[in-house]
């Protein structure tokens, strides 16, 4: 079934890549995942085909223009950095969406 809205997962990557703006990485990420924490998944993007991300319940960064994909958006953090550690069921969605309200 793989990750979705609603499963809890680790982060088990939480590197930088060398050689980054960082002036500009802060801008787009306030917050970043910490290896070893877990998360909730809130949201799955595709972003046009380029790389698939997640948004999480425990983190909100700002909203960004992004060239790349030719819209505003919130930073996302790559899919690959997280393990599933817990199956997302309709209970797990239903009270993320409740949080919300």
């Amino acid at each position: 079934m793989g990750i979705r809205i609603g499963s809890r997962v680790v982060c088990i990557d939480d590197s930088i890549k060398a050689g980054l703006n960082m002036e500009e990485f802060k801008k787009d990420f306030h917050t970043w995942v910490k290896a070893k924490e877990e998360y909730t998944i809130r949201e799955i993007d595709d972003n046009d085909g380029l790389v698939v991300s997640v948004l999480l319940e425990e983190i909100r960064n700002p909203i960004r223009y992004f060239s790349t994909i030719g819209r505003a958006k919130e930073s996302s953090f790559k899919i690959d950095r997280f393990r599933e550690i817990e199956k997302a069921t309709n209970k797990n969605v239903v009270n993320s969406k409740l949080e919300k309200v």
